[in-house]
């Protein structure tokens, strides 16, 4: 009996509030709502969360292959894209890069056109990330012209 007397005595409260107070109560509440959403972080949404180490791994490791890659003979200028898919679980690799498995690598060089140049590019970013040859794309640098600076 006590607990329907205690629902009683509240609604009889609730009831008891006037207009301004629950214009006040609501405003109050309002005001928690907004501070609480202005201080949490928010990612959009076209964009994955990346660790904050992630990129700059991306970034050294692509630098790295960009000047591996150009001492093979006939390769030229080398740029690298290197593709990765973040992993779900949070253990980092002893290595130090990001835990994150590489779903395709993006090659770019002046000597891309020679076939000879095209698989030695290949199977060596194969062999340094240990991707499948399917996951890897080799392409000829635009040629720079002297009419377009």
């Amino acid at each position: 009996m006590e607990q329907g007397a205690k629902e009683k005595g509240l609604l009889q409260t609730l009831r008891g509030i006037k207009r301004i107070e629950w214009i006040a109560v609501l405003l109050i509440a309002g005001a928690a709502i907004l501070l609480i959403a202005t201080f949490q972080p928010q990612v959009p949404e076209d964009q994955p969360a990346v660790p904050a180490g992630a990129s700059r791994a991306s970034s050294d490791l692509e630098s790295r292959m960009e000047a591996t890659l150009s001492l093979i003979e006939g390769a030229g200028r080398v740029r690298v894209l290197v593709n990765r898919k973040e992993a779900r679980e949070a253990t980092e690799p002893a290595s130090g890069d990001s835990a994150a498995e590489i779903t395709g690598v993006i090659v770019v060089s002046d000597g891309a056109d020679d076939l000879a140049v095209r698989l030695d590019l290949a199977r060596a970013v194969q062999s340094l990330l240990g991707v499948p040859q399917s996951n890897i794309e080799i392409f000829a640098m635009a040629k720079e012209s002297e009419e377009n600076p």
